[in-house]
């Protein structure tokens, strides 16, 4: 699941999904100071999230969709100057809807095995809600979602960007930025960039759900944390092309019941 747009999540954030919008509802977050009663002895903030390294570039695409071409062409010009070019090309496949996101540098932010296993399976208050696991933070994205015509769209990004400014939370200012180009349009599409290279959009998180008490019953003391956790599940049926709830396999799935 993701949210787009330069108000970013946070990791450790809990709340629910709202089936008629799909937007994740915040209540919460494990780290805040009104949380902390329900885990009496436990300072959080000596479990802060893990960053893990950044990434060059991340793309990820629905099976309908095909790599046209790619090309990266970063240069380190003068003054400690990162410039440099992206350009790709996707196949849409006709008849079907398909979805392409492309992050440029993107660091996932994840929150520690041992808090996951130790504390917080243990807290009833997390009982059904969906917890933010881990989040993707970039500094420029493109997401494009297709009709069902044949289609293929061409994005290219020009960027030009302090090499500080690429380090997560540092913001430096100056001339520089990224800026986004494309081949075609559609109705559904986002491109955002930040114009000092920091850390404001966040495409992606992951959603987890405790496992249910029936589950837990027959499991030892979790040794991993696939074995308490499991990711959460979206609150819709399977949707068709046009994005509706398909009741031809909402009968199916009663049928094999």
């Amino acid at each position: 699941m993701g949210k787009l747009g330069p108000s970013r999540g946070d990791t450790g954030d809990f709340g629910y999904v709202d089936r008629d919008t799909g937007v994740f509802q915040v209540e919460g977050n494990i780290y805040s100071d009104m949380f902390a009663q329900y885990i009496p002895g436990v300072k959080m903030k000596d479990h802060p999230p893990v960053d893990a390294a950044i990434e060059e570039m991340r793309v990820i695409t629905t099976s309908e969709v095909k790599q046209a071409g790619f090309n990266l062409s970063p240069e380190i010009g003068i003054e400690g100057i990162a410039s440099g070019s992206i350009k790709g090309e996707w196949q849409f496949q006709n008849g079907k809807r398909g979805a392409l996101l492309v992050m440029v540098k993107p660091r996932a932010s994840v929150l520690p095995r041992d808090i996951l296993l130790s504390t917080l399976w243990k807290i009833k208050e997390l009982d059904g809600k969906e917890l933010v696991t881990e989040i993707t933070t970039c500094p420029a994205f493109a997401l494009y979602l297709s009709d069902q015509n044949e289609d293929k769209i061409s994005l290219s990004l020009e960027a030009k960007v302090p090499l500080a400014a690429l380090a997560p939370g540092v913001t430096v200012g100056g001339s520089g930025g990224f800026n986004w180009s494309a081949s075609k349009q559609s109705a559904l599409h986002r491109r955002g960039s930040s114009s000092d290279g920091s850390y404001c959009y966040v495409p992606l998180f992951n959603l987890a759900r405790k496992r249910s008490l029936i589950q837990r019953l027959f499991r030892d003391a979790p040794t991993e944390p696939e074995e308490a956790w499991m990711d959460a599940k979206q609150p819709w049926d399977i949707l068709d092309e046009e994005g509706e709830e398909d009741p031809i396999e909402e009968e199916e799935e009663d049928d094999e019941e």
